[in-house]
């Protein structure tokens, strides 16, 4: 499950004019960017009730590439992450943008609070030591994200020698989620790979 992003996103985001959540301008500056406020806490313990009743094992919190890497959303992001209950819900991150210039504060974040960390594994390869692997997949092309990419058989063939490698590297569960135009149909087709090497 993907965490609600009133957490991550700022209220001047389309995200929240698509919700229709209208939230005072002097209150702007208490939501999104993992901002440790009690808005933002609040945001999390109505995503984490979900995440109960929806028995979600992972729950991603994808931040978006406005909360680039500085030291003061480092820090906010390592207060909320020390300040939230979790409710044996996994917690993986997915940070876009300038992150991926700094990946060992990315590793030293998620392994002090033992996240996941989520990646495209066309993009970028994860740096968290947690025992299990989340790929969320975007399309191949473009600058972080193409979703009218349909992956191809040979995409797919590389997909599954990437989880293979996981599950090499000592990783218990993979995760992998598509998400593109065409994920339903990529998705069953990746599961019949998958049953054909006997990894499923």
């Amino acid at each position: 499950m993907k965490a609600w992003q009133a957490i991550t996103h700022p209220p001047s985001s389309p995200t929240w004019r698509r919700a229709g959540i209208k939230v005072p301008k002097s209150k702007y500056d208490r939501y999104g960017f993992l901002r440790p406020t009690e808005e933002n806490l609040e945001a999390w313990e109505k995503t984490l009730e979900i995440c109960r009743a929806m028995k979600a094992e992972v729950c991603v919190i994808q931040t978006p590439a406005a909360f680039g890497y500085t030291s003061e959303n480092l820090r906010n992001a390592d207060q909320f992450f020390s300040t939230i209950r979790r409710d044996n819900v996994l917690i993986g991150w997915e940070p876009r943008g300038t992150w991926r210039e700094h990946l060992d504060s990315v590793k030293k974040l998620c392994d002090k609070h033992d996240i996941i960390h989520v990646v495209d594994p066309f993009r970028s390869k994860s740096v968290s030591m947690h025992s299990l692997a989340y790929f969320r997949l975007h399309g191949i092309g473009g600058k972080e994200v193409n979703y009218r990419y349909k992956y191809t058989d040979q995409d797919l063939t590389r997909l599954k020698e990437i989880v293979d490698a996981a599950f090499k590297e000592g990783k218990e569960k993979v995760y992998v989620l598509f998400n593109n135009v065409a994920m339903a149909e990529d998705a069953a087709r990746f599961i019949n790979i998958l049953k054909k090497s006997g990894l499923l």
